[in-house]
């Protein structure tokens, strides 16, 4: 980074880069910056008011600027009684602050992605960006990184260790995350499967948001809070190295917007302008539906406890999903001896193994030597079958058709939603005889504690 455009000696601004991940605040006196980033959390108002908060808490009654750009942006400046700045035009102008000349500069954001080819004088020639879609973009790395149980710069250093790397599909969020899935219950290691998101998600960038205009000789700067991954900008070096451009990373590059945002800010007053109470306004929806009505769902009784079960044969079914692996325990006429549920956590090998352990520990000594038929289903079954050894392996559809039916013997007609992790469901029972089926894996659930299954007699 080169010296900074020149300001005069006591011209003071401040710039809010509201994110949906995190608020990137940044003071600037004298060509000197105070930066701090603070997460968002649901609350960008108090998220500002913190960054706000800090970079002003050594500065008394004084005239400043003060400038908000960003995806929450519109909401912050209205609670501060300024207009927002798109975040093209702070990108703009934090770039030409910084005199960062690079042709090309990708700004790769938690859910936001924008290319821009500079012609040189600051200026912007051409213009992209992403779409709605979460593919490629900061919060799908995240979001798989937590599924996987690694915080985001974590599961980058496991990529880096990756000898290969596993194809994942970087088009489409939802397809990336089931191949990530079928390669993992295949036994793909974690480093190989993220090193493969890595590059899909260059891949997208490239393709869908650049449109693969980037092209050499020239430079490339990265910058955004994607821009420190350590596996994307490697694979991005690659791409680059290979159309002849060179690749680099800014100094402070997460807060160019910011910068530009404060430079092209509103004059406040401080000593008013602190006296501000900045709260997250309550949400009213345009058109609210009504709320739920509890009494609508009737529930089944939860399992009791027998005093003796039929020991002559056990039934054990396994089911690995791609957020969560359960079991359950039948004894010979089909009563539910109990179960257990544990969180994938993309390590469906291990959660098998700690699953049989618990299943010793709880029921072991009720089992004694009694004969056990196994039989596992979802996403994992294939590789939960093998290391269990399991009699059968059966689709999720046919497993949740025979399981309803159990439950309700005497109902002709049953309907079944599902809610999965990797995948939802609705099935149609007619007489027994599964009727119509449909599967989608947009509607996912991403945790466990977000998962709801619904399974209820239709009379349709």
């Amino acid at each position: 980074m080169m010296a900074k455009e020149p300001l005069s000696s006591d011209e003071l601004f401040l710039g809010l880069d509201m994110g949906v991940f995190a608020a990137k605040g940044v003071l600037v006196e004298a060509g000197e910056l105070s930066v701090i980033t603070v997460p968002v959390a649901g609350r960008p108002v108090e998220a500002a008011g913190k960054c706000i908060k800090h970079l002003l808490k050594d500065y008394k009654d004084r005239e400043f600027k003060i400038g908000v750009t960003g995806q929450n942006a519109a909401l912050v400046a209205d609670s501060l009684g300024i207009k927002p700045l798109l975040e093209i035009e702070a990108l703009q102008a934090g770039l030409l602050y910084e005199r960062i000349k690079a042709k090309y500069v990708l700004s790769l954001g938690h859910e936001n992605m924008h290319y821009l080819e500079m012609d040189g004088e600051g200026k912007i020639d051409f213009f992209s960006r992403n779409g709605q879609c979460a593919a490629g973009s900061g919060s799908f790395w995240y979001q798989q990184a937590t599924r996987m149980g690694y915080n985001d710069r974590e599961l980058a250093e496991v990529a880096l260790e990756a000898e290969s790397a596993v194809p994942i599909s970087g088009r489409c969020a939802v397809f990336a995350k089931s191949d990530m899935t079928h390669a993992i219950n295949e036994g793909a290691t974690h480093s190989a499967v993220s090193a493969g998101m890595a590059k899909a998600l260059v891949e997208n960038v490239v393709t869908g948001v650049a449109r693969n205009r980037i092209k050499g000789p020239g430079l490339l700067a990265a910058i955004g809070g994607v821009a420190n991954n350590g596996a994307v900008l490697k694979y991005l070096k690659e791409y680059c190295d290979r159309v002849g451009v060179d690749v680099t990373v800014p100094s402070d590059h997460e807060y160019l917007c910011a910068v530009g945002a404060g430079l092209n800010g509103w004059a406040v007053n401080l000593s008013a302008f602190t006296a501000k109470q900045l709260h997250t306004p309550l949400y009213k929806p345009e058109n609210p539906l009504p709320p739920l009505d509890p009494a609508l769902v009737t529930y089944l009784p939860a399992e009791q406890k027998k005093a003796s079960y039929d020991l002559s044969t056990l039934y054990l079914g396994v089911d690995c999903g791609s957020v969560s692996t359960k079991c359950v325990l039948l004894d010979g006429s089909g009563a539910q001896i109990g179960g257990v549920y544990l969180p994938t956590t993309g390590r469906p090998a291990l959660q098998v193994l700690e699953l049989m352990k618990k299943v010793d520990e709880e029921y072991g000594e009720l089992m004694g030597g009694a004969s056990i038929i196994a039989c596992t289903t979802g996403s994992g079954r294939f590789l939960s079958q093998k290391i269990i050894n399991a009699e059968y392996a059966v689709d999720e559809i046919t497993c949740q058709a025979e399981g309803i039916k159990s439950l309700f013997p005497d109902e002709q007609k049953l309907s079944i939603v599902e809610i999965g992790g990797e995948d939802s469901k609705f099935i149609r029972l007619e007489n027994g005889v599964l009727f119509d089926y449909n599967i989608c894996l947009l509607y996912t659930s991403p945790s466990p504690r977000d998962r709801t299954r619904s399974r209820m007699p239709s009379s349709a």
